[in-house]
Parts: C-alpha cells; structure tokens; sequence
C-alpha cells in the first residue's frame, strides 16, 4: 500500500492513510455502479516509469450511464415508482 509517495512509509506513516485508500475504493466503486467507462478511442495507454505509477498520457474516458432498472427488476427488489418518478426498493426483513 506503499505505492501512494504522500501517505510515506516508516516512522512518520500517515494516520489517515487507512480512511483515506477506503474512501477511494468506495467513490470508485459507486462511480462503476452508476456508469461504464470506455477508453476514449485512439488513446494510448502507456504507464509512465517513476517512483509512483501513473499514465503516461493520463487516461482519457468516456462516461456512459447505466440504467440500473432491468437489473434491479431482475433481482425481483422493485415495489414500483413513486409519484416523484424514483425507483422505490422493497425491504425485506427476516
């Protein structure tokens, strides 16, 4: 988990390394929920050779949304729509 120069290593490691990588990994994780990324055609993907790892030529995407209805139906979890036009889950408890 050293990878990241800022969070250092040794004696004076960062205390909030730990919340910081969970944060991270949870804005990653909803934005690959709600959306598909492609690679922006014609780009080179290249990593650049230093103390971190990074893109060369950064990493250029296009954001595509995913409708997440036929998914949800699928699962069985949908009530219906409120008068606001949200999807409105069901809970079920045991």
């Amino acid at each position: 988990m050293q990878e990241f120069v800022a969070f250092n290593a040794g004696p004076r490691i960062c205390l909030g390394k730990d919340l910081a990588y969970l944060q991270m990994k949870s804005i990653a994780a909803a934005v690959l929920l709600r959306h598909r990324l492609t690679v922006v055609p014609g780009h080179r993907v290249e990593q650049k050779m230093s103390l971190t790892l990074f893109m060369k030529y950064g990493l250029l995407v296009d954001v595509h949304p995913r409708d997440l209805q036929p998914i949800l139906e699928d699962m069985g979890k949908i009530s219906g729509k409120g008068n606001d036009g949200k999807i409105q889950l069901a809970a079920t408890v045991a």
